[in-house]
Parts: structure tokens; sequence; C-alpha cells
């Protein structure tokens, strides 16, 4: 019985020498970017600009960005659940000039009685 091998999307491994200024310099730019040297490798002979990772700052800012969005989705979810957001005065509410003060009227009472 013989196994097969797995198809790679790379079969060719390559071997490369290198001084010590050239590796610290790999090392360095694998560090910056926070990807594998390999990685590192393609992409420059891809001729791909290597950027900074971002720092911590960054991913705590997005974290709190996307726990943000999930509050409003489930916010606006429960909404329309429970009727609270009517589509009619929405559209009413777009349209510039459009609003007149019967309309305020409305969704504020309709808000109130939910409550």
């Amino acid at each position: 019985m013989t196994m097969k091998k797995a198809k790679r999307k790379r079969d060719i491994q390559l071997w490369v020498w290198l001084n010590e200024k050239e590796s610290a310099e790999l090392n360095r730019k694998a560090a910056m970017a926070k990807l594998p040297k390999s990685t590192v490798i393609r992409m420059l002979l891809i001729n791909y600009e290597l950027r900074e990772a971002p720092d911590e700052r960054f991913y705590e800012a997005m974290r709190q960005f996307y726990a943000m969005n999930n509050n409003l989705n489930q916010l606006t979810r429960k909404a329309n659940t429970l009727g609270f957001a009517d589509a009619s005065p929405c559209r009413a509410y777009k349209k510039v000039g459009a609003v007149s003060t019967g309309d305020r009227a409305d969704v504020s009472a309709a808000g109130e009685k939910q409550s």
C-alpha cells in the first residue's frame, strides 16, 4: 500500500546562505511585520513593501469598536423585534424638509407606549 503525499502549494524547498548582517536584517523585518521569515522572503520576491505591524493600542481600539458594534446590533435587533423602530418614520426623517411635527410626536409617542 502506497501513501499519497499531501499536495502542497509550494513544493520547492530553497536553502539560502546568509551572512550575519543579512540574517539580522531578515530577522528584524520578520519581527517588525510579525510574520514568519519565509513569508517575508516571499513578499520581498513579489516586491511587496513590508510595513510595521500595528501596536497593541490599535488592537485594543479594534476590540472596543467590535464590542460597540455588537452592542449597537443587539439594540437594533431588539428595537425592531419590539416594534420601536418603524420604517415609515425613518424614511420621513431622511427626506430633508419633509418631516412634520406630527411625525415626531407619533415616533415619540410610540416609544413611550413601549417603555
